[in-house]
């Protein structure tokens, strides 16, 4: 009776060994991918809330934009006091809108 593998068994072994690691290495990738998008959300909401709470303690709201290391946060004022800030990726897309409406103070 012969011990060990043939050349066939580890042969086969090895492509199964393959394919976990290329699986892993795909999904590693992925959660890369998707941390970075929600770290930018989170950047984008913090900046966009902090430019709505700064505007609420304003005297004078006039409509305006600033940059923030993933894009640019711009709002408009409209006549009733509503106010709408977006902020936008450096692509043009919509990260997130907040709307309020400031009183006079």
């Amino acid at each position: 009776m012969k011990h060990g593998f043939t050349l066939a068994e580890v042969v086969v072994a090895l492509l199964v060994v393959q394919v976990a690691v290329m699986g892993t290495l795909a999904n590693l990738v992925l959660v890369h991918r998707t941390l970075s998008d929600a770290e930018q959300l989170e950047l984008a909401t913090l900046t966009a809330r902090g430019t709505l709470d700064s505007l609420q303690g304003a005297f004078v709201v006039e409509q305006g934009s600033s940059r923030f290391e993933h894009g640019r946060v711009a709002w408009t004022v409209g006549d009733s006091g509503l106010v709408v800030v977006r902020a936008v990726s450096l692509v043009g897309d919509e990260f997130i809108v907040l709307r309020s409406r400031i009183l006079p103070p």
